[in-house]
């Protein structure tokens, strides 16, 4: 991880925000270029939360795909992991301390992109005529393999570490 999080855009940017809406309105409609800067910056957290566990996410597809957990049992721990992520994301929004030593993954955004169709995949299989489990299977074991190939350097030693670590108690 070598990209650092620019924490003082960042608070800027936040510290508008909570004034505005403190004033009943938003970066949203009085600067709408900020605002979108702000999510990016909350976004590349929640990301990099998820990207933080990637270890837990390429174990549950691996789990999976040599069917050792049902669809349900991965749509579920799937699901649970992503709230997870988000909350964690939530609160390191609120604690400068920890942004400030956050530190962004190089391919962050490769990963994100394979997590992102992942998600998309197990809403499809939940819509009224959507996926079929055997559809969502296939093209998982697809997105499963190119994982592999991408992220080669650790994908099957789940002990890889990252630079720093995170408590989030």
């Amino acid at each position: 991880m070598t990209n650092s999080f620019n924490l003082d855009r960042y608070r800027e940017l936040n510290e508008k925000e909570t004034a505005l809406i403190n004033q009943g309105t938003s970066l949203l409609y009085e600067a709408q270029p900020e605002f979108w800067e702000l999510l990016g910056y909350q976004a590349t957290v929640e990301r990099q939360m998820v990207y933080n566990r990637k270890n837990d996410y390429f174990l549950l597809l691996d789990k999976y795909i040599n069917h050792l957990i049902t669809f349900f049992e991965f749509q579920s721990e799937f699901s649970k992991m992503e709230k997870e992520d988000s909350s964690k994301a939530d609160k390191i929004l609120h604690d400068y301390e920890q942004l400030s030593v956050l530190s962004i993954a190089d391919n962050l955004k490769e990963f994100d992109k394979f997590i992102h169709k992942i998600s998309q995949l197990c809403f499809a299989v939940n819509e009224v005529e959507g996926l079929s489990e055997e559809k969502f299977y296939s093209s998982v074991e697809n997105l499963y393999i190119q994982l592999q190939e991408y992220f080669d350097d650790c994908f099957y030693d789940y002990t890889c570490t990252y630079s720093y670590e995170y408590s989030y108690d």
